[in-house]
């Protein structure tokens, strides 16, 4: 399974993948080379998983070189789980405990993987996902990190969250969390 770029939005991680004629899943992650940074943060975590360095790719479109380092990690049997709670019938899911698992690091996690500054806020590209689970995931972020967040339909069966710059920082998250430090370097620095 390819880790894809869909108008402009990365998709960061994918834990469908699997090895040929593979019972365990595998991790892969993706991101362009601006983010080789976070890319390289991520695979010291991940690492001991691993069985080679991050690989650089070169993608030619439209007579355009665009580059980004990528990494997976091994096909293990400890990786079945998430897999389970985060695929359906090899589909994306939101798992309908999500506002359990949404970590403030976990949600800095998916704001810089998915995350798109705008002028007005942050997009997060849940592209992959039903309206059932972007819905699902609207509201944890409302509830839980007090966000202010709008949902739009970018193509038939495909919608975005709209994290609106106005939104007051999550009081629940402890100073300098990664998600504070996240939204402040999309939403408010501009970078």
């Amino acid at each position: 399974m390819r880790l894809k770029r869909k108008a402009g939005c990365a998709r960061a991680a994918n834990l469908g993948a699997r090895t040929k004629g593979g019972k365990n899943p595998r991790l892969g992650f993706k991101q362009s080379w601006d983010k080789s940074s976070y890319v390289l943060n991520v695979f010291m975590t991940l690492s001991p998983f691993c069985q080679s360095l991050p690989n650089l790719i070169v993608i030619n479109r439209n007579n355009k070189s665009t580059f980004s380092l990528n990494f997976f990690t091994r096909s293990l049997p400890c990786l079945k789980e998430l897999y389970l709670l985060f695929y359906n019938e090899n589909k994306k899911i939101i798992p309908v405990n999500i506002y359990h698992l949404l970590s403030p690091i976990a949600l800095a996690h998916l704001i810089m993987g998915d995350g798109q500054r705008q002028n007005y806020g942050l997009v997060l590209c849940t592209d992959s996902y039903t309206l059932q689970d972007v819905v699902r995931l609207v509201n944890v972020l409302i509830i839980r990190y007090n966000l202010i967040c709008t949902l739009r339909e970018v193509n038939p069966g495909q919608y975005r969250i709209y994290i609106l710059q106005k939104a007051s920082p999550p009081p629940s998250l402890p100073p300098l969390s990664p998600a504070k430090l996240s939204l402040f370097i999309y939403i408010k620095s501009g970078k």
